[in-house]
């Protein structure tokens, strides 16, 4: 049992612009619980919204045969120019996968995946640079994850670094009560490129 929660925070671009560089349009009106499997079904494959100080946030239905948010051509396309941070959480009983990356002007800069069930991710696995803060965030979790080990507990306390560097980095608490459910968000379509 648990829930996924897949969203990207766009700096600098409207929503009408993201649109765009999904090559969507924006559709019908949403709001309330965003958050889990049945919002995603309400919100469609993808849906955008202005977080309260001006910035995009993009929630994703990350069950979709090709998520939005993992699709590196559409990620090059709406970074170019700005910075997108990436944001992937699913919460089960004792662990879960959490990811965080960002893309810059076009490329990947960097992206950090912790889940224990996977061999290369079981501690961290890290591809590019990340933001130098993000050893500070981890090293409590390590030194609490090594107790919890040699103790034989089954909790995991390492994804927790992760969601905080998403936290320092955008100022985006996910799990602040209620802080998605008084975003409006209108849910992106892809653009009908009727052939004639």
């Amino acid at each position: 049992m648990g829930w996924v929660l897949s969203m990207a925070v766009v700096e600098g671009l409207s929503a009408e612009q993201i649109a765009g560089r999904l090559e969507a349009e924006l559709g019908e009106e949403t709001i309330g619980d965003n958050s889990g499997k049945e919002a995603a079904a309400r919100l469609g494959p993808a849906a955008v919204g202005i977080h309260g100080d001006g910035r995009a946030v993009i929630l994703h239905e990350p069950w979709d045969d090709a998520p939005v948010l993992e699709d590196a051509r559409l990620l090059a396309r709406l970074s170019r120019g700005t910075r997108v941070v990436l944001f992937q959480l699913s919460e089960r009983v004792n662990c879960g996968f959490f990811q965080v990356g960002c893309w810059v002007d076009g490329a990947r800069a960097w992206q950090i995946t912790h889940c224990r069930e996977e061999p290369e991710t079981q501690e961290y696995q890290i591809l590019g640079v990340p933001p130098g803060i993000f050893a500070d965030k981890a090293a409590p979790y390590r030194a609490q994850q090594a107790q919890a080990d040699a103790a034989g507990e089954l909790t995991c306390y390492l994804g927790a670094a992760v969601v905080d560097l998403f936290v320092s980095l955008t100022g985006i608490h996910y799990d602040r009560p209620g802080w998605w459910w008084d975003l409006r968000y209108r849910v992106l379509r892809p653009v009908d490129r009727a052939s004639g």
